[in-house]
């Protein structure tokens, strides 16, 4: 039976960890190395499918939101929704060919994760947003923009809801950057 847990409450308990080891002398490193890997099973805690594009009944994602078109006008509307977002539109709100680039990408990798032919490597993810000190209110504003995107489409919602666990599980490899530079503040 699933428990039902967001985001919100594994992040509470990561912070509980996190305090529980400092209450007891741990050292920083070491509570670095527990806290990344207890992130690794937030998927699994979370009930979600890690990066893959099969929603419960077996049925691809992809082929649930549509295919690969709709998939393409879901990030354009998406997009156009994060430029006039006052939470993210720093990261978006650039020039015209760079967001071409930008759009493409997300494409590329959200085809792959929901089922979808694999053209973007997943392994460049946290490289490329590394530096760009995107939080976890950053990245639920963009999961935001990307529902909004979704009712705007018609997609139905348990094909919305199969596509947010996916893009759930991209999460720690988005906002790495800003969880380290964090983590050594706090040091």
């Amino acid at each position: 039976k699933p428990l039902e847990l967001t985001d919100y409450h594994f992040d509470c308990f990561l912070a509980t960890v996190e305090k529980a080891l400092a209450g007891a002398d741990m050292d920083d490193d070491t509570i670095d190395e527990v806290v990344v890997t207890v992130e690794d099973v937030r998927c699994d805690l979370l009930n979600r499918a890690k990066r893959v594009g099969r929603s419960t009944g077996g049925v691809v994602v992809l082929e649930m939101l549509g295919g690969e078109m709709n998939v393409e006008a879901v990030v354009e509307t998406m997009y156009a929704g994060c430029i006039g977002d006052p939470r993210v539109r720093y990261f978006f709100d650039m020039e015209r060919e760079k967001a071409g680039t930008v759009k493409t990408r997300m494409v590329e990798l959200l085809v792959g994760c929901f089922g979808g032919v694999q053209l973007y490597d997943t392994s460049k993810l946290r490289g490329k947003h590394y530096s760009l000190n995107i939080t976890n209110f950053h990245f639920d504003a963009v999961v935001d923009n990307f529902a909004c995107a979704c009712d705007l489409m018609d997609i139905k919602r348990p094909a919305m809801q199969a596509a947010m666990q996916i893009l759930g599980c991209l999460r720690q490899d988005v906002t790495a950057g800003c969880t380290v530079r964090l983590e050594m503040a706090r040091k």
